[in-house]
């Protein structure tokens, strides 16, 4: 169908520039140079953007025309991309890295290794890609899945990396409400996670618990992480997913295997999961975990990464009502701490920490007092 469509497409031309060399044979080559431009232009829009945007800075004529020929041929218009900048990827260099682990780790608290690990193979890839003689680039700028138990920290860990690199939120998508339409669309309508990197083209998507996506759902996810596109069916050009970093969250491939693997570095906190160790994981598509970048096994928590957890969510409340949190008796931080169960892990603490402050900032406030401190009444 494609091979008929390009013989009508060259007869019509033919036919076209015969008929305009009858009137004059200029005419006819100021078509066939206005048919090679646009060429030029439309694979400079795809291939070389970046470039093309620099020229038409220098000329508003041409700005005018490459507009024109974004609207011709559907792609995205280079003011759309310029408002992309301050979302650019901000690792620049090896300092960039340890600057975001130092911001990173005090903002996520126990779960230093992997962050450092993300952070480093980011880095890594980047200056793999760079260096590669024709520019070429396959896949995705890095891809992870983390392993670990419910409301330990692994949204907010993607959360803090997306502000690190790149100034704005994560692009959150539940995998058990994803169908193959809801990745890849239709023929008559575009999905909305291709919708959302055509507009933010540089982000950090987060998929959780990839283990409820089905079949079909994580085959197209080990193609997007293989080739770094995904295309509509119906159309020839594909979503580009080259600037983003997609990582994946899972609950279910932390048991045997996982464990497994980590019995033989116990003197690691958190490790790097090798893909073969997950092989027997029916829940995950095999494909995928081999195109994945890295895995990332994110421990429960101990007692003291909970109690700072407890502390700092306390002072945030205190914050939010612009008061200060003095002091707390050990006793109350204690019991906060044992509340904390491994099955929920931090998930229900900021409503218990909210529900443990309410009447003392109520105090606070109606006496107009700018700190509390929470003790153990004596009665």
């Amino acid at each position: 169908m494609r091979t008929i469509r390009l013989i009508f497409y060259i007869l019509l031309a033919w036919y076209a520039i015969s008929t305009v060399a009858g009137w004059h044979w200029i005419l006819a080559w100021c078509l066939w140079l206005l048919a090679i431009v646009n060429t030029a232009t439309i694979w400079m829009l795809r291939e070389r953007r970046s470039e093309l945007s620099a020229s038409c800075k220098k000329s508003r004529v041409l700005a005018v025309y490459v507009g024109w020929m974004c609207f011709m041929v559907g792609e995205r218009h280079l003011l759309d991309t310029e408002s992309d900048n301050a979302h650019v990827l901000r690792l620049k260099s090896m300092g960039d890295v340890e600057r975001s682990h130092r911001s990173a780790i005090q903002l996520v608290r126990g779960h230093d290794t992997t962050l450092e690990t993300c952070l480093t193979r980011i880095f890594e890839n980047l200056t793999l890609r760079n260096s590669r003689r024709n520019g070429s680039r396959t896949g995705p700028l890095a891809s992870f899945l983390l392993v670990g138990s419910e409301g330990i920290g692994k949204q907010y860990s993607c959360r803090v990396l997306s502000k690190l690199l790149y100034d704005c939120k994560p692009l959150i998508f539940e995998c058990e409400k994803l169908t193959p339409e809801a990745v890849v669309g239709q023929k008559t309508q575009s999905s909305a996670l291709m919708d959302a990197v055509r507009k933010q083209p540089h982000a950090l998507l987060l998929f959780r618990k990839l283990e409820l996506a089905s079949n079909e759902v994580q085959a197209l996810f080990a193609e997007l992480l293989t080739t770094g596109s995904l295309t509509q069916p119906g159309s020839h050009s594909g979503v580009l997913f080259h600037d983003t970093i997609i990582v994946f969250t899972s609950t279910c491939v932390t048991a045997s295997t996982s464990k497994q693997t980590l019995n033989a570095r116990k003197s690691v906190p958190e490790a790097e999961i090798p893909a073969e160790s997950l092989v027997d994981e029916p829940s995950v598509n095999q494909s995928l975990l081999h195109a994945l970048t890295s895995i990332c096994h994110c421990q429960q928590p101990n007692e003291h990464v909970k109690a700072e957890v407890v502390a700092l969510l306390m002072k945030k409340e205190c914050a939010d009502h612009k008061l200060t949190l003095s002091s707390v008796a050990p006793e109350i931080l204690a019991l906060q701490v044992s509340q904390i169960e491994e099955a929920d892990g931090f998930e229900h603490t900021p409503s218990r920490i909210k529900r443990l402050l309410r009447k003392a900032l109520v105090a606070a406030v109606a006496s107009q007092s700018p700190s509390i401190s929470l003790h153990v009444s004596s009665r």
